[in-house]
């Protein structure tokens, strides 16, 4: 019993490295189709990777599709090295005191290869050999309360490849409020992104595992 005691909890003093947040900013966010105008980028998409995320003024703290924007509006992030995705934390906009911006259905889809934006677009799209990690449905926030924060609503990924590069698409919109404005009023507030637990151990990760088998080691030829 004092051994699977022990045993316990050096697992438990290891640090989380099976699977963890993949750190992220704003200047990960390479492409996008869509935005309004004025202080809603694409990036801030990934301003708030951390902590309670509140949004109780129109700070420019999330990402907003133009009104009558793009259909096929869409956001492109680099992940900065190849990862097998797990999940998705993502959290919907209510805009401020209005509720009435959101998204509903969307994807999240993925490859290993960029080219060249089209059309009204900005930076990069994916290309190559693309994939659907994520086909969802986002449920509206409620802005009431302000100062409440916002949930984070999670999906699993379906794929269990490697990939680098990863694009947000909305396909409807979901609102507290009536949408205004006109059509495809989507927005987002942050997206957060998961590694599985196929990611390598750190190198004090792995020390510390050692030295604490070894100890148990020690235990057991000490109760034989």
């Amino acid at each position: 019993m004092k051994i699977q005691l022990s045993l316990a909890l050096i697992l438990a003093s290891v640090p989380g490295a099976f699977g963890s947040l993949i750190p992220l900013t704003p200047a990960n966010v390479i492409g996008f189709l869509g935005a309004y105008p004025g202080p809603f980028p694409a990036s801030s998409i990934l301003d708030h990777q951390t902590g309670t995320i509140t949004e109780p003024a129109q700070d420019g703290s999330y990402w907003l599709n133009s009104d009558n924007g793009p259909a096929n509006a869409y956001i492109v992030i680099d992940l900065g090295a190849g990862f097998q995705l797990a999940s998705f934390d993502l959290f919907n906009t209510h805009n401020a005191n209005f509720g009435d911006r959101g998204t509903g259905s969307f994807l999240i889809q993925a490859s290993n290869s960029i080219a060249p934006g089209v059309g009204s677009s900005s930076g990069s799209d994916l290309s190559g050999t693309i994939v659907t990690l994520v086909s969802g449905t986002l449920l509206a926030a409620n802005p009431s309360p302000l100062s409440g924060p916002l949930v984070a609503q999670t999906f699993l990924s379906s794929n269990s490849g490697t990939f680098r590069y990863i694009r947000f698409s909305p396909q409807s919109v979901a609102s507290f409020n009536a949408p205004c404005c006109g059509t495809n009023v989507y927005g987002l507030n942050e997206l957060r992104a998961f590694d599985t637990a196929s990611t390598v151990p750190e190198p004090a990760t792995m020390a510390l595992l050692g030295v604490g088998l070894a100890v148990l080691g020690l235990l057991r030829k000490r109760t034989a």
